[in-house]
């Protein structure tokens, strides 16, 4: 139905932000998103499922109020909850229950069921227990990365949250309502809105620079928004598209023009934002030690009730932070010996070449002839920022064979060489072929190899 009435890429993408299906996405689309810092909303994460859920509820509690009856017989409020909740459900199904929208969905459950109990609500409460029932059911999904995402996340806004409006309070408590100032109560609520993805950013940060080697400095003004924008229009006119298809074809027909001018404002927004001055950095990848230190100096500025505490654990982190910092320029830039390293890449070959002072060459990249799986994003890419590597000097393909060179394109885009080292001969596939592509984008030095060289 979407596609006989929504162009081919929005209606591609309005079924990732709906269903998250993004099977008809591009690549080039989907960097755009990593790039602007807004990746999230491609997948069902738990802002859709409280988005959806809100919508819905507010509509059956303020539509039910033209009934005096049922305001005169039922509890609006506790049935607007129930019925909400139902919505989650059918959604967090229709989504595929991945570990973000069930953990919404338990979250949003509890809650309810404290509304209908008459019960105080309690998002530490429901947060654990949504965790502990997930890894019940799925004692592996610890380790998953959405799984330890999606939890860091939420908790790091609730915890944040709560410490900046304790410390953004008025002071004077004794104030009458009419000596109450307007803007500052309005900057407050304002500020309290931006700080969602900060906070979210600087919970997720440090397992994101870990597991993919970038940091998105444009999501800090991209997500307040986009994800209003995709969860509170895109996401409920694409189900309402999706009902009417097959309750009433005549009036889901309707809403399409309204859902193809939404994901395009989107898609243009998105592309608006990732094409901004470092919107997507590399950075070099943590390890286990330094994530660790990182969340300690998080924690720390939380967790202390005394400023002078709080101050003590950030000096000693900061302190900390920074020896490690010495020991990898030192073994960075100031190299004594050669280090050689080569890598599985399974048929082919890599090697990663650190010179005497700081220089880095990798030979070979690995790669395959079938399937979308790069060795150099998947297994190159991430040991050379394991080792602070943010740019190569010298690629060598050693042989223009794919398993030699499929995995180079990758490398050429992130790490920027100033040489790039081959023979006369060429690949005959069309990897090799996007290869020479991104070498004349970048405009990076060819260097020809023959038998005659020393």
């Amino acid at each position: 139905f979407i596609a006989r009435h929504v162009s081919t890429d929005h209606g591609a993408l309005l079924a990732a932000l709906v269903v998250g299906d993004m099977g008809g996405i591009t690549k080039e689309t989907r960097a755009a998103f990593t790039a602007a810092g807004v990746n999230h909303v491609l997948s069902i994460s738990g802002l859709h499922v409280a988005m959806l859920g809100l919508v819905v509820f507010v509509l059956i509690r303020y539509g039910m109020q033209f009934s005096t009856a049922l305001m005169l017989r039922a509890n609006l409020f506790k049935v607007a909850a129930f019925l909400s909740f139902l919505a989650v459900l059918f959604y967090t199904a229709l989504a595929g229950a991945m570990v973000p929208t069930v953990r919404s969905a338990i979250m949003i459950g509890v809650y309810q069921l404290a509304v209908l109990l008459d019960r105080e609500e309690e998002v530490f409460a429901s947060l654990t227990l949504a965790a502990l029932l997930i890894a019940v059911v799925w004692p592996g999904v610890v380790a998953d990365i959405s799984f330890q995402l999606s939890f860091l996340a939420v908790l790091f806004i609730v915890w944040g949250m709560r410490k900046f409006h304790e410390w953004l309070a008025p002071k004077r408590r004794d104030e009458l309502p009419q000596e109450k100032s307007w803007i500052a109560a309005r900057l407050r609520q304002a500020s309290m809105h931006l700080l969602v993805p900060l906070l979210a950013t600087l919970g997720t940060g440090p397992l994101i620079a870990h597991y993919f080697g970038h940091l998105s400095l444009a999501g800090f003004v991209a997500n307040p928004l986009i994800v209003p924008l995709v969860g509170f229009i895109v996401v409920p006119v694409g189900l309402m598209i999706g009902f009417f298809a097959v309750l009433a074809p005549e009036a889901g027909i309707l809403f399409a023009p309204v859902a193809e001018n939404m994901v395009a404002l989107t898609a243009w927004l998105v592309q608006l934002f990732a094409n901004l001055p470092l919107a997507n950095i590399g950075v070099p990848s943590p390890n286990a030690f330094e994530i660790l230190l990182l969340y300690g100096l998080l924690v720390s500025a939380f967790a202390f009730a005394k400023m002078a505490h709080r101050a003590t654990a950030l000096a000693v982190g900061v302190a900390v932070l920074s020896g490690d910092g010495a020991y990898w320029w030192n073994e960075r830039y100031q190299r004594k010996v050669l280090r050689v390293t080569h890598l599985n890449v399974g048929q082919g070959d890599a090697a990663v070449l650190e010179l005497p002072g700081s220089k880095i060459m990798l030979i070979d990249a690995g790669g395959a002839a079938v399937g979308d799986f790069d060795t150099g994003e998947a297994i190159v890419a991430p040991y050379l920022r394991s080792r602070k590597i943010l740019k190569v000097d010298y690629l060598v393909v050693a042989h223009p064979r794919i398993d030699h060179y499929g995995g180079m394109r990758a490398l050429v885009r992130e790490f920027s060489p100033q040489e790039f080292w081959s023979g006369a001969g060429r690949g005959q596939t069309g990897q090799f072929d996007d290869l020479e592509e991104a070498l004349e984008l970048a405009k990076i030095r060819r260097v020809a190899l023959d038998d005659r060289q020393p």
